[in-house]
């Protein structure tokens, strides 16, 4: 069971790791080219996203392929956004990566510029988030467990 902790100022944030997935990186170690370097970064939880995002600029210099482009509805508007493909890991935690998530290109507004892009209700919908407020600590657990809620 993954579990990840960390305590939250203004704004419930976790740090990720993301990379481009295996199966290109080795296609492009095939083709004699240089894998970039994993990038990390710190996303919002963001429950009111129906999907998972990341910073344009971040995507394209992980090379991560490119898939459909869809029209997405943001704080900021609506608006085209191409969705890639990237590995997302969660070093600060024990959770289970996700080998090939689909996130959308966005940029965020300009009031969050510090961080880098939200986790959705795509891959919040796998997890069991926790919020205490005396605490000021968020608990993501990725294995659904009654006990486990019980004893933490």
């Amino acid at each position: 069971m993954g579990i990840y902790r960390g305590q939250v100022q203004d704004i419930p944030c976790l740090p990720i790791k993301v990379s481009l997935p295996v199966e290109e990186s080795r296609f492009l170690r095939w083709m004699g080219g240089t894998v970039p370097a994993a990038a990390e970064v710190t996303v919002i939880v963001d429950t009111g996203s129906k999907r998972s995002s990341l910073r344009p600029r971040v995507l394209q210099e992980l090379h991560c392929p490119r898939r459909s482009t869809v029209q997405v509805q943001t704080s900021t508007g609506q608006g085209a956004a191409v969705f890639y493909v990237a590995c997302i890991e969660f070093p600060a935690s024990t959770l289970k990566p996700f080998p090939r998530a689909l996130v959308a290109g966005l940029s965020m507004p300009q009031n969050l510029a510090a961080y880098d892009g939200v986790i959705g209700r795509d891959i919040l919908s796998r997890w069991e988030t926790f919020y205490s407020g005396l605490r000021e600590q968020l608990t993501i657990r990725d294995h659904i467990s009654i006990w486990g809620w019980l004893c933490s």
